[in-house]
Formats: structure tokens, sequence, C-alpha cells
């Protein structure tokens, strides 16, 4: 059974506004919540972030290597990074038999080279919760696309532990969304 993602997005903005109506706090309200694709375009048009999120796929417009992803699932990439029109139609391809991943809105993401001098890619995250925003790690792996942390050592967990102690790294994240995005 597909469901239509603007039912799924109305459903549950209505049921946050039950939940508010018998007078829990709502945090997140589904309607304020930028979704994956709405943030990146409004980073890159505030000149936060250089590379861009396309739902449209159109290999003329698109600045090499991308990668797919879905607007709303948090499982990563769904290709490897892909360096033209040729390896984009190979992964489409791929993906066509996977009807979830495309129903979930496919996305060709422009891959920003990140890494450090040695070769290291570090993916801070940060938790929104109403109005206040939470250090929730850093990762650290020799692969551009992180889900779990393969370089733990006493100078990674140190940069962790500065994160979570020092809260500036947060304050500047919530001020700058703040300012930026209301």
């Amino acid at each position: 059974i597909r469901v239509p993602r603007d039912y799924v997005d109305r459903f549950a903005a209505e049921l946050a506004d039950r939940v508010a109506a018998a007078g829990s706090r709502v945090l997140n309200h589904p309607r304020d919540v930028l979704t994956r694709h709405a943030l990146l375009c409004a980073l890159h048009a505030a000149g936060l972030n250089p590379f861009r999120s396309h739902r449209r796929i159109d290999p003329r417009r698109l600045r090499w290597p991308v990668f797919l992803r879905t607007e709303r699932e948090h499982d990563g990439a769904l290709s490897p990074l892909l360096y033209g029109p040729r390896d984009l139609a190979l992964a489409l391809l791929r993906l066509a038999r996977r009807q979830l991943a495309l129903r979930a809105g496919l996305l060709a993401v422009e891959f920003e080279d990140t890494s450090d001098a040695a070769g290291l890619f570090r993916k801070y995250s940060v938790l929104r919760v109403g109005d206040a925003y939470v250090p929730r790690h850093i990762l650290v792996s020799r692969n551009w696309m992180l889900k779990i942390a393969d370089i733990v050592d006493a100078s990674t967990l140190s940069a962790e532990e500065a994160f979570f102690r020092e809260p500036a790294h947060v304050e500047a994240i919530a001020d700058l969304l703040a300012a930026r995005f209301g």
C-alpha cells in the first residue's frame, strides 16, 4: 500500500494539534520542521552550505560528485559517490527496483569533501528539542558516509568530550539557525 507523503504530513500535524489541544506540549511540530531537502536548500541559499540538494535530478544541473539518498529516511546514502551522468543512470536503474526508496523522496545531494589533512571525516550531531540544542556526538571515520565511528582513540574522545562540555559550539549553531531561519 502506498501512502502519499502529504497524507503522512497532514496526519502527523493533526496528531500534534490534538496532543497540544489536550494540554500537552508539542516539541518540533511537524508543520514547523524543515525536511532534509528544505533545510539543505535553505542552508545553500543562505550561503552556509556550498552544496545543493535536488529533487528533480537533472545531470546538467549537478555539481559532481553526487550521491543519492532519501529525503525522509535516516539510513544514509543509497549510492556510492557518483562522478557523472553514466554513474547516475546506473544507480537510478539499481534503485528503480527498490520502490520503498523511491517513495521516501529520492534526492541527489552534491558531495562536499570535508576531510582533514589526514583524510578523516567528522560528523557533528546536534539535536533540537523545542528551543534547546543538545550535542549528540562526533563521529570520525575515513569513510565519507558516517553512521558509525570507526576511529575511536584518545584524540577523538577528547574532541567529543570538549563538544559536550563547551556550550559555545552548540550555542553558535543555535544562534546561526535562529538568525537565519527563526
